[in-house]
């Protein structure tokens, strides 16, 4: 399978659970910038992202659409993962909510691998799949965690209409970053400066991150052809 493989809402749905941050983080003490020093969880930094090479990357900070990106690139990866275990296809919406669920509970045999979500929805109990769901709470009744699977399962029975729950992590109105295209070429504009996009992929990777694309004869993009070089 080529190409992203969960929709913009799917990648919603998980960044609402996550959290953003601009800044690297102990994830025990996720409201303070890390200034150094021991560190007692996990250095984090934009939706969860662990990873040193990120870390090294964003160490000055991070803009909520770059992590979006990282966040939908490595969403898909748990997605794909999550395919390899199951032996129906889901809808649209069951995916986005099993790996919603997998990346919080890991793809192994001990997460989402080895779970009851998933033997039942291969046994065709799309019902007893759903309530499963809630067995991932580790003991929290009241909590965010239970809160989450609620919304999961809320996710994963409804019908496939490319909303998420978690709707205010929807791209804004006037987004941030952007895709232009015009005179047969793309552009991403980030933080006001645009810049050609030649890899096709990168394209796909922003649009399945919810970054919107305007044509060459919109206002936004017409604002900034100057700067671009283009003449359209």
């Amino acid at each position: 399978m080529s190409g992203p493989v969960l929709r913009p809402a799917d990648i919603d749905l998980i960044a609402g659970f996550e959290g953003f941050r601009s800044f690297i983080y102990d994830d025990k003490f996720p409201n303070r910038p890390y200034e150094g020093g021991a560190v007692v969880g996990t250095l984090t930094i934009g939706y969860g992202d662990t990873a040193p090479s990120i870390l090294e990357r964003f160490q000055n900070g991070i803009s909520e659409p770059e992590a979006r990106v990282l966040l939908a690139d490595r969403a898909d990866q748990f997605a794909r993962e999550v395919l390899s275990w199951l032996t129906r296809t889901p809808t649209p919406n069951q995916l986005g909510a099993l790996t919603s669920l997998a990346y919080n509970i890991g793809t192994s045999e001990a997460g989402f691998g080895g779970s009851t979500v998933r033997n039942r929805f291969n046994a065709g109990d799309l019902a007893g799949a759903a309530e499963a769901f809630l067995m991932w709470h580790r003991g929290n009744e009241a909590g965010e965690l239970l809160s989450r699977r609620k919304l999961e399962v809320e996710y994963f029975l409804s019908t496939d209409n490319n909303e998420s729950p978690n709707r205010s992590n929807r791209p804004k109105e006037t987004p941030e970053m952007m895709i232009i295209s015009f005179a047969g070429r793309a552009f991403l504009l980030s933080g006001g400066v645009v810049a050609p996009i030649d890899n096709p992929g990168q394209i796909d990777q922003l649009k399945a991150a919810g970054v919107p694309e305007v044509q060459g004869d919109h206002a936004w993009a017409a604002a900034f052809r100057q700067n671009a070089g283009v003449n359209a």
